[in-house]
């Protein structure tokens, strides 16, 4: 280090000083005993903007604003300056004065620290440090600092308003896992993750506000360790996204919402064309069904009213007992169209009970057992007596009626019709099974349903509507049971139904 007692007059010595001078960062300023300078070194010229020889045998007092600095001696000072351009600047400055062997002085050295960068860098320090602090406190996301152990080192307000308490001191004493994660397990999951990777993105977590209110948050944090690895702390934000939880759920529940009433329009749709097609079936059956029953009644009764004195008594028991059937047709037809009215506008009422199907069977039997003798068919009831069911006794005696008068209708003379039922273990399986004309396949599929319109005459001709099957499979489903058919071309069919054996 160069000091005021080793500057020597020879040329050697300080020819290589002044070039050693040159390679430092300092500015050095060497003047004579009366203030002139005598040397300055490149970064004199760097700071200053002077040249040499515009500064070469001028007073230093001009470079500087306090002229008692020049006084001062071994001592670092803080001094104002000026440069070419006229600009003030402080600099650190260090005197060191170069003296004879008899301690006269013969050169002073001044060693010169521009502070300009150091001031500029510490102002922006500190402004980096008020806008980290104002944006500390104006932030509406809660910040903090917490230890590995789970204490808090520092909250913003936000942070503090966050968790309902009344000062951040407060707020300071709370254990973090046991008095702010609603989940303390949550809190040992969060530091396992942060320990792995360094940081944690958008972690979704609950919190308790010290009123006991839950909040829900993200996240976001990362581990501040020190040069061997030590994680010291944790710093993180916390985003209260409860409003938008909120309003997710409420948006979640409007689209179900929406779901449910598309789902209701697509329904009311279905019933409408369900309705249309209903409605189309009662104009067919009224318009074509109709029409051959009436035909006949018109027809005979005519002949009756005009003939009655010509036709001999077995003509005229003959045209009435054509007559009686036509109306009797015309009455069974009638009675399905009011019933199946009554289905489509729910007007029917299901009343379900526990009854006796073989003895259901056993009415029915008796009621057509006139209709059956007339083709010499032989009606056989197999159900065990009280082999029990759970339905409406009305509509399910509608249904039995509705197959034996298909079973007679399509069963040729002299053929066998047999009622049984196969017992499951939640339901029975009732069947009808005649030795009549059987089913196409291509029409299997249309007996059940309202869009299509499928009618022809029985073995004897007898007339039907084709509505009653389409009455049968609305029946039963409003029990709680299914109906299908079975059935071989010129072998007969075996129509089966199920129902419930316990409500």
């Amino acid at each position: 280090m160069i000091t005021q007692n080793n500057f020597s007059n020879d040329s050697i010595q300080l020819s290589s000083f002044l070039k050693f001078c040159d390679y430092l960062s300092e500015i050095i300023i060497i003047t004579d005993t009366e203030n002139r300078i005598l040397f300055t070194n490149s970064s004199f010229e760097e700071h200053f903007g002077f040249l040499d020889d515009q500064i070469k045998n001028k007073k230093i007092d001009k470079l500087f604003l306090d002229e008692k600095i020049i006084e001062t001696n071994g001592k670092k000072t803080i001094a104002s300056m000026v440069d070419k351009k006229g600009e003030q600047f402080k600099c650190e400055i260090k005197l060191l004065s170069q003296t004879n062997t008899v301690g006269n002085i013969e050169h002073k050295v001044y060693f010169i620290n521009d502070l300009r960068e150091s001031i500029e860098r510490k102002r922006e320090e500190r402004e980096s440090a008020e806008k980290f602090q104002s944006l500390f406190r104006e932030i509406k996301d809660g910040l903090y600092e917490s230890t590995p152990d789970g204490k808090l080192i520092d909250m913003n307000p936000a942070g503090v308003e966050l968790f309902g308490y009344k000062s951040k001191q407060e707020l300071l004493k709370a254990n973090i896992a046991e008095d702010l994660y609603l989940n303390p397990y949550d809190r040992t999951k969060f530091k396992n993750q942060l320990e792995k990777d360094g940081y944690v993105k958008d972690y979704e977590i609950g919190v308790r506000r010290k009123d006991g209110t839950i909040v829900t948050v993200l996240e976001t944090a990362f581990a501040v360790r020190d040069k061997d690895g030590t994680t010291k702390s944790y710093r993180g934000i916390l985003r209260d996204i409860t409003a938008a939880k909120n309003y997710e759920a409420k948006l979640r529940k409007y689209i179900e919402e929406l779901g449910q009433v598309n789902k209701k329009l697509i329904k009311s749709e279905e019933e409408l064309k369900e309705l249309n097609a209903a409605k189309d079936k009662f104009f067919s059956i009224v318009a074509h069904d109709l029409r051959s029953p009436f035909t006949s009644l018109i027809g005979y009764s005519e002949f009756l009213r005009d003939d009655f004195e010509e036709l001999s008594d077995e003509e005229i028991k003959l045209f009435a007992n054509n007559i009686h059937e036509s109306a009797h047709v015309v009455f069974n037809l009638l009675e399905n169209l009011l019933q199946w009215s009554r289905v489509q506008t729910g007007r029917i009422k299901i009343e379900p009970e526990v009854l006796d199907i073989s003895s259901l069977v056993n009415s029915t039997v008796n009621l057509l057992k006139n209709n059956a003798e007339r083709k010499s068919i032989s009606l056989v009831n197999d159900i065990l007596p009280r082999t029990l069911v759970y339905a409406d006794q009305q509509t399910i005696s509608s249904v039995v009626q509705n197959l034996l008068s298909n079973a007679i209708k399509f069963t040729p003379r002299d053929g066998k019709i047999e009622i049984g039922c196969n017992l499951k273990k939640t339901n029975a399986e009732i069947f009808v099974a005649d030795t009549g004309v059987g089913i196409k396949e291509e029409d299997k599929e249309k007996l059940f349903r309202i869009d299509t319109h499928l009618t022809t005459t029985g073995t004897d001709k007898e007339e039907g509507s084709g509505l009653g099957l389409i009455l049968c499979k609305e029946l039963v489903e409003k029990n709680h049971g299914k109906i299908w058919v079975k059935s071989e071309l010129g072998k007969g069919s075996t129509f089966s139904f199920s129902l419930p054996t316990q409500g």
